[in-house]
């Protein structure tokens, strides 16, 4: 990772938060130790799709994003994470992630700046998978990846202003 990105920007892909969807510490810890072939399996046979966020949200937690990163990579399963639309609905959306950050900021009262940091992360990760990058390259496109963070955290801000 080059060292001319701006801190602010670079992706924290050991992110450790402290907030969890999931009150259970046998879930907790069941999400932190799936496999990418193990993630692939639970989302392909949940059709609960803030679940499947929330998932992603807890690898991201406990410094998994490489299980992430790995699942969307396996041939089955090639994609981006964030597309507006997909048909196969094993991935996540733009929305999922926005449904998400709004859920985090109302309901569990985590800071826009904890948001953002998932956001980045999701978004740098996609752009690795996306352009057949390795797990936490600089982005072939960071200025794509700063503007589609930026984006997506405008929507969150909008739907929580209104809320």
């Amino acid at each position: 990772m080059s060292s001319s990105i701006p801190q602010e920007i670079q992706p924290n892909l050991s992110y450790v938060s402290g907030y969890t969807f999931f009150t259970s510490f046998d879930v907790q810890t069941f999400i932190s130790e799936l496999t990418p072939l193990e993630l692939a399996h639970t989302f392909m046979y949940s059709s609960n799709r803030l679940k499947k966020t929330q998932f992603v949200h807890e690898l991201w937690r406990t410094g998994r994003m490489e299980v992430v990163y790995k699942f969307f990579n396996l041939p089955e399963r090639i994609g981006s994470i964030g597309d507006r639309e997909n048909s196969t609905g094993d991935q996540l959306t733009e929305q999922d992630i926005i449904n998400n950050c709004k859920l985090m900021m109302s309901t569990g009262e985590v800071a826009e700046e904890e948001c953002i940091a998932f956001v980045r992360d999701i978004c740098w990760i996609s752009a690795n998978v996306h352009d057949n990058q390795e797990y936490g390259e600089e982005p072939k496109d960071l200025t794509a990846v700063v503007e589609r963070t930026m984006r997506i955290m405008e929507e969150v801000r909008d739907t929580n202003a209104s809320i």
